[in-house]
């Protein structure tokens, strides 16, 4: 880095000597100049000294320019006199700084110099910044930006600078969107710059709109993407920069931010103290000093570290608190004593110091420091939340109107730039009129908390829709269920005391709200692209990147795990690559909602479907039930053709250990009559908990789940509607009694959803495939558990005409350039969750698994497009992985979901592999005979019950497949011909019948004579 500020010193050198010899009586404002660009460079580099001193030297050299410019009379001269002179009245004399900047930017416009023009107008934005002249200030920047784009191709660095100024200021306003526009327009020509000369400034231009980047995306709550340009912004920092420069601090500040937002709390403390250590390191008793000793207190408050808290509160006293509002921050001192109080329970004294964040804050907010609303909002949902924990929901309620006033969120208008902190307020505010309905039963009340709720869940979906990570959206999605969970209970409540079916509609509306968002938004994404008709061109080079993406970060998440130095190098190498892929993929996505506004309709019209329509579209004998488990209630949506209803029943200890006493059963079972009462008197409490409700009254042979929370890991077929009897049983004859208990699937098909509105959505169905069935079984050395797979695969085969890749020919190769022409899939292998990273769930083809090359890894499924309308995962544990609240269970099942196939048929636990030839011999064939799925997986388990030996009727051995998805026939194509001859035969011989009547009638009569005889 020394060399680098040598080498650059001598380049400026160099352009000072070259103009002290050209002869031209410019020179002394040119040298000038350039002594500036120095003073700047070293300050920039904080050798302060240096830097003053240079700086002098350029004042000094400002009354020489001035001279000549007087005595010459050159209008160039004379021109850049009033631009120097405009520039040292900065904050001084604004007045005359705008005149002699107006008066300059006219010259420089006559004269062409366009750099200079744009210079002049960002000084006036400048001044008008200081002055607090908002529509000024704004006016300015945007003519830096716009006035000079036409002349790009001469001054890309210029227009650069200006795309970056008016994006900041757009950011403190709160116009992300057309933040995120002048950002990529700042990289578009900063990148673009390859001269020496000004490659280091550019590069601290690019850093620092990446930063910004990484800012607004954190402001839309897309933390992950927000953190991951924070990373990658830091090692170019790293390269770049004096370790003790001033931006590697804020980018640090930045990670810890982000960090803290997803929870993520020892990251951001590691963080935090990388500041501290290079803040002291050079003496800088600033706001980096002050802001990490805050944060790590918030932190600590939030780890139940109350001790760290006083320490920190300590240290941070008795740092100088010289420049109060800008450095000290009291607003925060005062959060963090008001959240110390609420951790040890006194409100009254919490109240005092959340009155004073309040007071601080809006200090802080109308002087512009940082223009950061959401510190000033949050004060107020604090306060405001503090008032009604105390009872004093008058109070409360004013707060949250102030808070709503400046988000300018309103019956009128919800078009706030803010949504991410206006639906937390409102929320809350919904909360306070409810206490005050309690207090008043004024009905009014209950109206405004209704409409809270529904502008709050609007809100909400503005925010899901602008999360470009994936990881966000599951972030946002989990954050955002306490609200659904208390948006059901009120819709609930309203229809206990109205009647009224509008509540439990909406009451639905919420709860599929909160289901399986971000598989619904990705197969809503890839339905729009086929109705619309896409190039293919354009959709090859998103599969492309979409590949690459998942590809690198698969490679990061390994590289992670060794920790080598090697590695580290690579790992930096790597993060920037799937930096450049996602936005690439990011300005694909963006062009294709340009270019193409009928895909971006359909993409993004992801509405709940009503009731009404999910009720036309089931027959009589049918139930939709769905589950939503809040922190203390589980709600029951039953949806039949003619009613809706919902019951509420409550979340006890007991609830909780039977649903883990049975859950644990059936993936290790006990032997005997320990082994029979484990899973007998479970299965039984949770059907009465949890279907009797629904099934007592009326008679429905086919159910539909929609399962949440820990219920989407229970195969609800095997509950017991009566109690097991454990009289005169013995360990020697309770493995019989297996077989004669009331399990739910002896009476009625059990099949599943991920959500209504998913399961009946028709754009996201498969195209026509070319082929009927393949299925694929590969060869284990060694493995008893899957003997019979080979022999299973083409005896299902057999079946549908289809084509049965075993041994060497079932590897993954042949699956992934073949599986997209089936329309039924058949995979009979060993495969394995990853219950700590998902993406990484795999199943094992045929090959060499120690060199990775067998290995299908979910997220290589995510980027496939398949076309079966079925897929069989005759394997253990696909559907078994990890379970995130409100997306459901990350298995192998759904990462086929997501490559377009609507029918899954998949295990929970591990499969044995006798047992599942068996069932799957029978599920195919009456699969075959065009019964429906659900029907032919229930077939297939009433006949193993039947015929199964005592020692293997415990459910573990058959009760671990399920179906997810719609459940129409599907048939075997290869049986139409068949089918057709016989119904033409049939019909002939009928034709033939009706027209020899007289000796039919004789041949009736006379065999009715020859029965007498």
């Amino acid at each position: 880095m020394f060399r680098q500020r040598v080498r650059l010193t001598w380049i400026y050198y160099k352009l000072i000597q070259c103009e002290n010899f050209s002869g031209t009586h410019r020179t002394p404002c040119y040298i000038w100049e350039n002594l500036l660009r120095c003073s700047i460079l070293f300050l920039t580099f904080m050798k302060k000294k240096i830097g003053i001193i240079l700086f002098s030297i350029f004042l000094s050299l400002g009354m020489v320019s001035t001279a000549v410019a007087q005595r010459i009379g050159d209008s160039g001269v004379y021109t850049d006199t009033l631009f120097w002179e405009a520039v040292s009245k900065i904050g001084s004399d604004n007045e005359s700084a705008i005149m002699l900047f107006k008066e300059a930017s006219q010259a420089y416009l006559d004269q062409k110099n366009y750099k200079r023009y744009t210079l002049c107008l960002q000084g006036l934005a400048t001044i008008y910044q200081f002055e607090g002249q908002v529509e000024k200030e704004k006016e300015y920047w945007e003519k830096a930006y716009y006035g000079i784009v036409p002349y790009a191709k001469v001054i890309p660095e210029y227009i650069g600078t200006a795309a970056y100024n008016l994006a900041s200021f757009e950011i403190g306003y709160g116009n992300y969107s057309k933040a995120l526009i002048l950002l990529e327009q700042t990289q578009k020509y900063l990148l673009g710059i390859s001269t020496y000369e000004d490659s280091v400034g550019v590069l601290i231009g690019i850093n620092k709109s990446y930063n910004d980047l990484g800012i607004v995306y954190g402001k839309l709550g897309d933390y992950q993407k927000a953190i991951q340009i924070f990373e990658v912004t830091l090692e170019h920092a790293n390269n770049l920069l004096d370790p003790n420069a001033l931006d590697r601090l804020t980018i640090l500040n930045n990670l810890g931010i982000g960090n803290f937002y997803i929870h993520n709390y020892d990251k951001a403390k590691s963080y935090y103290y990388q500041t501290l250590a290079l803040a002291t390191k050079a003496n800088l008793a600033t706001s980096p000093i002050y802001n990490a000793h805050q944060s790590l207190a918030l932190i600590y408050l939030q780890e139940d570290k109350l001790d760290s808290v006083k320490i920190l509160l300590k240290k941070i006293d008795n740092l100088p608190k010289k420049d109060t509002l800008k450095v000290y921050r009291p607003g925060v001192i005062h959060q963090i004593k008001g959240e110390y109080f609420l951790k040890v329970d006194s409100l009254e004294k919490a109240l005092r110091e959340f009155k004073n964040q309040l007071k601080w804050r809006t200090k802080e907010y109308r002087l512009g420091y940082d223009k950061k609303i959401e510190f000033f909002i949050q004060a107020h949902q604090q306060l405001a939340e503090t008032y009604q924990s105390l009872g004093y929901i008058d109070s409360a309620l004013y707060i949250y109107q102030q808070a709503l006033d400046h988000l300018k969120i309103n019956n009128h208008d919800i078009s706030t730039p803010y949504p991410l902190l206006g639906a937390p307020i409102l929320d809350g505010k919904a909360q306070a009129h409810l206490d005050l309905y309690a207090q008043t039963h004024n009905k009014t009340d209950l109206n405004t908390a209704f409409w809270c709720y529904l502008t709050a869940d609007s809100l909400i979906d503005r925010v899901r829709n602008n999360l470009q990570n994936e990881d966000s959206k599951l972030f946002f999605s989990q954050k955002s269920r306490p609200f659904y969970e208390r948006a059901i209970r009120f819709c609930v409540m309203m229809h206990n005391m109205t009647s009224d079916q509008q509540y439990l509609e909406r009451a639905f509306y919420f709860s599929e709200r909160n289901k399986a968002t971000l598989l619904f938004q990705s197969l809503q994404d890839a339905g729009a692209k086929l109705a619309t008709g896409l190039p293919d061109t354009l959709l090859e080079r998103e599969q492309n990147l979409k590949a690459d993406i998942a590809f690198y970060k698969n490679k990061i998440f390994e590289l992670q795990q060794a920790q080598s130095e090697k590695d580290k190098s690579q790992l930096s190498n790597f993060r920037q690559i799937l930096f450049d892929r996602e936005e690439a993929y990011r300005m694909l996505i963006k062009q294709l909602e340009t270019d193409y506004p009928a895909y971006y309709g359909l993409k993004y019209n992801q509405a709940i479907m009503p009731t009404r329509q999910i009720q036309k579209r089931l027959d009589q004998d049918q139930v939709l039930i769905e589950f939503f488990e809040g922190d203390s209630s589980i709600y029951l949506f039953a949806i039949s053709k003619e009613t809706i209803a919902v019951y509420e029943q409550e979340k006890t200890a007991l609830y909780d250990e039977q649903l883990q006493l049975l859950q644990s059963g059936l993936h290790k079972p006990q032997q005997g009559i320990a082994g029979l009462k484990s899973f007998a008197q479970p299965a039984y409490y949770l059907y009465q908990h949890l279907l009797k409700p629904i099934l007592s009254d009326k008679q429905y042979d086919h159910l539909l789940i929609i399962p949440d929370g820990r219920l989407s890991y229970l195969p609800f077929e095997l509950l017991l509607q009566q109690p097991a009897t454990f009289e005169g049983l013995d360990d020697r004859r309770a493995g019989r009694s297996f077989r004669h208990l009331a399990y739910l699937f002896k009476e009625k098909t059990v099949r599943y959803a991920y959500s209504g509105s998913l399961l009946f959505s028709t754009l996201s169905a498969p195209k026509a495939a070319k082929h009927e069935m393949a299925a694929f079984a590969p060869a284990y050395e060694g493995s008893w558990f899957l003997a019979s797979n080979q022999a299973q695969a083409e005896s299902v085969a057999g079946l549908f005409d289809g084509d049965a890749f075993t041994g060497r020919k079932a590897n993954k190769e042949n699956f992934m350039s073949l599986a997209g022409d089936y329309r039924i899939l058949h995979l009979a292998m060993h495969a394995e969750p990853d219950l700590y990273s998902p993406l990484r769930a795999r199943l094992i083809f045929a090959g060499d698994e120690t060199a990775d090359t067998a290995s299908l890894y979910a997220y290589e499924l995510y980027n496939l497009k398949l076309h079966a309308q079925l897929i069989v995962l005759a394997a253990c544990e696909s559907g078994h992985g990890k379970l995130e609240k409100s997306e459901g269970v990350y298995s192998l099942a759904r990462a086929f979901r997501y490559a377009g196939c609507p029918a899954i048929v998949s295990s929970f636990w591990k499969a044995d592999g006798r047992t599942t030839t068996q069932l799957m011999e029978i599920f195919y064939k009456k699969l075959a005979q065009g019964a429906h799925k659900s029907e032919s997986l229930q077939s297939a388990k009433l006949a193993y019950l039947a015929s199964a030996s005592n020692s293997q009727l415990h459910p573990y051995y058959w009760g671990n497949f399920v179906l997810i998805g719609p459940d129409d026939p599907i048939g075997n194509k290869r049986m139409w011909p068949q089918l057709l001859g016989a119904l033409a035969l049939l019909v002939v011989g009928i034709l033939f019948w009706r027209s020899r009547p007289g000796l039919l009638l004789r041949r009736r009569f006379n065999g009715g004579m020859d029965e007498r005889q």
